[in-house]
This record gives C-alpha cells, sequence and structure tokens, in this order.
C-alpha cells in the first residue's frame, strides 16, 4: 500500500476556499431579504393640535327633488324672463316667468280700434235713421 500524506497547506487551502464559499452563501441570502423587504419611505413629524375642521364630503351622484310640480302657461308666448332662482320655495300666485306682452298689447290695441270703428259706426246709423224717421 501505498501511504501518502496530505500535506498541510492543502488543508489551509481547504478550509480557506470552503470559509469563501460559505461567506457568499450568507451574503447573498442577505442580499435577497433585503430585496424583498419594501424600500424605507420618508415620514414628516410635527406637534399635534387640536382645533376644529370642516367636514367635507366630495361624492358623485345625482340630486332628485322630493317635490316638483307641473307648470302650464295659461297663454301661449315667448319668455322673456325667469323670476325665480333653482332650487328656490316658490308660493301659489308667485311670478314664475315673463311673456312677451307686445303680441298681446297689439291685439288689444287693434281690438279697440275696431271697437271705435264699430261704435262710431253705430253713431252715424242711428244719426241718419233718426234723421230719416222724423
Amino acid at each position: 500500500m501505498n501511504n501518502q500524506t496530505v500535506p498541510k497547506w492543502a488543508y489551509l487551502l481547504f478550509l480557506a476556499l470552503a470559509a469563501f464559499v460559505l461567506y457568499r452563501i450568507f451574503q447573498h441570502r442577505a442580499s435577497e431579504a433585503k430585496a424583498t423587504q419594501p424600500p424605507v419611505r420618508p415620514v414628516l413629524v410635527t406637534q399635534v393640535i387640536t382645533k376644529d375642521v370642516p367636514l367635507y364630503l366630495d361624492e358623485i351622484g345625482t340630486c332628485a327633488a322630493y317635490e316638483t310640480v307641473q307648470v302650464q302657461a295659461q297663454v301661449s308666448g315667448q319668455i322673456i324672463a325667469r323670476d325665480f332662482q333653482d332650487g328656490a320655495d316658490v308660493k301659489k300666485g308667485d311670478l314664475l316667468f315673463t311673456i312677451d306682452p307686445r303680441p298681446y298689447q297689439a291685439a288689444l290695441e287693434q281690438t279697440q280700434g275696431q271697437l271705435g270703428q264699430a261704435k262710431s259706426k253705430l253713431r252715424s246709423n242711428a244719426s241718419r235713421s233718426c234723421a230719416l224717421g222724423t
């Protein structure tokens, strides 16, 4: 049998390589653990104070009135003014809209003119019949 002994420097080299490999394994695991943690976020710190704050509620949605009415004009015409605000409370008899009065004023004046003509014609016919009858 061949009795060979391993030199001491080979044992030292083996131990050095084993230590280096173990060091690299632990280093790799530590870097993986750091990579899985979320990054540190900066935080602002301030002194705590007590005070009232307004309460705001910003939502998306629709509004619906709990009461509605149907408004119907008694005459036709062009609306020239709206005499109420949206959401305002109104009562019976309140002015809601103003309709252009010019067509109605013209019709009134025309009818008054026709009435004047008719009265004048009636007077002239009455005066003729009186003159003929007496």
